[in-house]
């Protein structure tokens, strides 16, 4: 049932309109019809423009969050970056210290006896491991500890940190973000079906 139909049923009941001619009660049925959609296109083309300017809104929103979250995976990248080169310069500094030393250990072994590492004999702590094995756990746990890290880094479907109160930011933004939708879906008039 179209707008006119509408207008005719409804002053169908006024004996007025019925003692009118067809052709008027017809006239008159038309043009108020026009006026209502003339309102309607007019609210309808209204609530679209104030829709995209919401969306433009939300997109805008979208883009700063992007820009936030690939700024912060740069910058754990670089963090990695720095951390592994320092490691490698470490080791690197290790082995030299290391290499200087044993071609001076065997000339000190040779000229003073005293000096030779005695391996009969292996210091033992009160927890009944001795020093080597001890040295060997440390180095696993720290090697499981900066994979686990290293994990953490990269894997780009969430992001995770250690600092808390980063987190407790992105909690805050996500909270607001949606707030804001839900209030620009109220203005619209969108109930989600």
């Amino acid at each position: 049932m179209n707008h006119q139909q509408k207008v005719s049923n409804s002053y169908s009941t006024i004996p007025e309109y019925q003692q009118l001619p067809d052709e008027l009660q017809n006239w008159i049925s038309s043009v108020l019809s026009q006026e209502i959609n003339a309102q309607l296109y007019e609210e309808h083309h209204h609530a679209m423009l104030t829709y995209q300017q919401i969306q433009n809104q939300i997109n805008d929103l979208h883009e700063n969050f992007k820009r936030i979250i690939d700024g912060f995976r740069l910058h754990q990248e670089q963090h990695r970056k720095h951390r592994n080169n320092e490691k490698q310069f470490r080791r690197k500094q290790g082995k030299r210290i290391k290499s200087s030393n044993s071609t001076d250990q065997p000339q000190d072994a040779q000229k003073n006896p005293s000096k030779r590492k005695s391996t009969s004999h292996v210091e033992h702590n009160c927890s009944g491991k001795n020093h080597i094995e001890e040295r060997k756990e440390r180095k696993k746990k720290r090697k499981r500890r900066h994979n686990k890290r290293t994990n953490d880094l990269d894997d780009d479907s969430t992001i995770k940190t250690s600092s808390p109160r980063l987190e407790s930011a992105f909690k805050r933004f996500n909270a607001k973000f949606d707030e804001f939708t839900l209030s620009c879906m109220e203005q619209v008039g969108y109930t989600g079906e």
